[in-house]
């Protein structure tokens, strides 16, 4: 009888904790969809762009942060983390974008399609180690143009112990002397 007594007490306390779990997680799932739950439309844009600004949260539970209830603060407490969250994944997909942004301006600039002139050039050689393979299409195409062959970094120092920016400056004179001829 006992054994039964325990089973039943031990199921019931299984099933609340649950749902209380339950309850968590549905919380959890819900935070990022909290839309302005006190109806004040106007400080919660301004709590969306700026969730950890205690100001706006005391004009928008219109009384100081200290003074709320337990239940407020609670709710307080999931709200702005909500927020923050929110906040959080926008600026990672704002900075996503850019970066993809970045990827497609660098692709398109300096893909075959377009021909790197001198300007880009001079830009490029700022930053040798950076920049150098993009320095090598530079003179293929340029030696090319000039109806010369091009023998690439790789091709002449495949141990790639040769200093690349001395590499750089011998086929900028190379090139400066064959469009002088």
């Amino acid at each position: 009888m006992l054994s039964i007594i325990t089973y039943r007490i031990n199921t019931v306390i299984l099933a609340f904790a649950m749902v209380l779990m339950g309850t968590q997680l549905h919380a959890q799932d819900s935070a990022t969809t909290i839309n302005d739950p006190l109806k004040k439309p106007a400080i919660w844009e301004q709590l969306k762009q700026t969730p950890y600004n205690d100001a706006l949260w005391t004009a928008y539970f219109d009384q100081d942060l200290f003074s709320l209830t337990r239940e407020q603060y609670i709710s307080y407490n999931e709200w702005k983390a909500s927020l923050v969250e929110l906040q959080s994944k926008e600026i990672e997909a704002k900075e996503l974008e850019l970066l993809k942004r970045r990827e497609e301006y660098l692709a398109n600039r300096y893909s075959h399609k377009r021909k790197l002139t001198e300007s880009d050039f001079d830009a490029l050689v700022q930053n040798v180690n950076k920049n150098f393979p993009i320095i090598e299409q530079y003179f293929l195409e340029q030696f090319e143009a000039l109806g010369e062959k091009y023998k690439s970094y790789a091709e002449v120092h495949p141990d790639k112990k040769y200093n690349q920016t001395r590499w750089v400056e011998e086929n900028e004179e190379k090139l400066l002397n064959l469009k002088m001829n």
